[in-house]
């Protein structure tokens, strides 16, 4: 290992970021360097991200709970370890399924500017 590595690594604990209400079934803690950015979604049941679309590239995670994923012509229920991706401007939304919460991570890239403030302390 080389000597001094670390300094060129961001290392974000859990205690580092803050969650930011949402809505009353939705957090979220974000956290972007360069051109990527990592949203990690507390979501409790019944939990709803309506149909939209934005510029951005996105990729997510189901690390817990069922969420039901859809565009403007399919749905699906995915379930823990399951990945998705949605191209920059397709449509799409996201609905937590069950009497469970759900926790995701999403990447963006570019940055979503909006979820930039406030993501540090």
């Amino acid at each position: 290992m080389c000597r001094g590595c670390l300094d060129l690594v961001v290392i974000i604990e859990p205690g580092d970021t803050e969650w930011v209400v949402v809505d009353e079934k939705v957090r979220r803690k974000v956290f972007s360097s360069g051109n990527l950015m990592f949203v990690i979604y507390d979501l409790d049941p019944g939990a709803e991200v309506p149909l939209h679309q934005h510029p951005e590239e996105q990729a997510g995670f189901i690390v817990k709970g069922e969420v039901e994923i859809y565009t403007d012509t399919t749905r699906r229920v995915l379930k823990e370890g399951s990945w998705y991706h949605f191209e920059p401007n397709e449509p799409h939304g996201g609905r937590v399924v069950g009497s469970q919460k759900a926790l995701v991570v999403d990447v963006f890239t570019p940055p979503k500017k909006e979820f930039l403030e406030p993501s540090r302390k």
